[in-house]
């Protein structure tokens, strides 16, 4: 089974392919200094889902309640919890200024790093130290770390939950795994489906033991770990709608219906466009027109999903055929969604189109290599395929969504980047254990 599998390699690999200590630390210090010199250079601007964190954060620590607006601090479940509490938090701690928060989140980030290193050693240590800087030096992991957003904090809860069963042996190991992967749901709700489909995986004996009653037995661990996490939720979501829901709910619908019609975002620009992409006659539009003028968000919600509902069983062949049209938007972009404080940075300057340019080459070769790495893994039958799961699982949970964005595969490029690794040593491995033999010396 996928995490079982011996890794055949010469008895001197290990030695000539990890890191030393004094290199680790090195290395770490390092990576910690590059996400420094990024804060300092990247604007994080208090705007749009940052701004929607912020106030939730801001209510949290100041007035205990889950709540977008002021007085009367009215509980929302638009959102999942766990960014916003992680941003209560500091705000308790140091009062209310983002850089503390984005200290956090940075070390947060340099522990991803480590636990991807730390399970490599185990699976297959000729390729943990290659991986390890990769991801220090990635420009990609450096901003994110510092952006009020869900990707760095569901990154390190996604990397946690995978390497958990790498690291501790045992049953309980996918305990733990169940309790990073509720952590993970709660901090972004696409990946609660991830839990009953990982467990659903060790039944069938696809991961863990090759016994069925072990791997029953970790099934149920993993789900009882995740519903330990996002129950409580779950609970004060009842309590405060009276409907089930589990982690969040109020924009997923839009998402859904704009995602059945949608080839580009122009639609965006007016109302002429949008008709033109969205509207196939006028029962289209009056559904459109009743469901935006609903005030409350978990009715509207229901109104734009049985929308998507209705347009998915008229023509579920031009819907599909829309949502494979824009699968590409998962994994290809520049990834880089910020702006510069710096005045020679400035959006759409020459500098800037030159920068973004080479971040998209940065990204794409990270893909394309990624891509031949997964090939490789399967091919060969690695147990490195344990990794894919993530991959595999968000490139299709956000296929239904309008106007994706390579960010919001940010949480798995760590995994991305492991397989491009697995491509770059089959290409030029020789070379790079001796680098590392070198680098242990010093």
């Amino acid at each position: 089974m996928w995490l079982e599998q011996p890794v055949p390699h010469r008895p001197d690999l290990a030695e000539c392919s990890t890191l030393s200590p004094r290199i680790v630390v090195l290395s770490l210090v390092i990576g910690l200094l590059f996400r420094f010199a990024v804060l300092a250079c990247v604007d994080y601007p208090l705007t749009g889902v940052a701004a929607g964190y912020d106030a939730l954060g801001r209510n949290l620590a100041e007035h205990e309640v889950f709540a977008y607006d002021n007085d009367p601090y009215k509980p929302t479940i638009e959102r999942a919890p766990l960014l916003p509490f992680f941003l209560a938090a500091s705000f308790r701690l140091f009062g209310h200024t983002l850089l503390p928060f984005q200290l956090i989140e940075i070390l947060l980030n340099l522990s991803t790093c480590f636990l991807v290193y730390l399970a490599l050693t185990k699976l297959v240590p000729n390729l943990a130290g290659l991986v390890f800087l990769i991801l220090l030096l990635c420009p990609f992991q450096a901003a994110y770390s510092g952006a009020i957003w869900f990707e760095n904090l569901a990154g390190f809860f996604l990397v946690l939950a995978f390497v958990l069963p790498v690291l501790v042996s045992g049953t309980g190991g996918w305990f733990l795994s169940g309790i990073a992967l509720g952590a993970l749901a709660l901090a972004r709700d696409v990946y609660l489906p991830l839990v009953p489909l990982v467990a659903f995986l060790l039944i069938l004996r696809r991961v863990g033991s090759t016994r069925m009653g072990y791997s029953t037995l970790s099934a149920v661990l993993l789900l009882a770990g995740g519903a330990a996490v996002v129950t409580p939720w779950t609970i004060r979501n009842f309590r405060v709608t009276g409907d089930f829901i589990p982690v969040s709910k109020g924009l997923v619908g839009f998402n859904l219906w704009v995602g059945t019609w949608e080839h580009y975002p122009t639609w965006m620009t007016s109302d002429e466009a949008l008709a033109q992409q969205a509207f196939r006659n006028s029962q289209d539009r009056v559904g459109f027109e009743k469901a935006a003028s609903l005030e409350d968000s978990l009715k509207a919600d229901s109104a734009w999903l049985e929308l998507a509902l209705q347009r998915i069983g008229e023509e579920p062949r031009p819907v599909v055929d829309r949502w494979l049209s824009r699968w590409w938007q998962v994994w290809l972009s520049s990834r880089f969604l910020f702006s510069f404080r710096s005045a020679a940075l400035a959006e759409n300057s020459r500098a800037w189109t030159i920068l973004k340019g080479i971040l998209f080459l940065w990204n794409a070769a990270i893909v394309v290599l990624g891509v031949f790495g997964l090939f490789r893994a399967f091919f060969e039958r690695s147990n490195l395929r344990w990794f894919a799961i993530p991959i595999f699982y968000t490139t299709f949970a956000y296929l239904p969504f309008h106007n994706t964005e390579a960010r919001y595969s940010e949480p798995v490029l760590v995994f991305m980047i492991l397989f491009a690794a697995v491509e770059l040593q089959h290409l030029f491995g020789d070379q790079r254990n001796a680098d590392v033999r070198y680098f242990n010396k010093l």
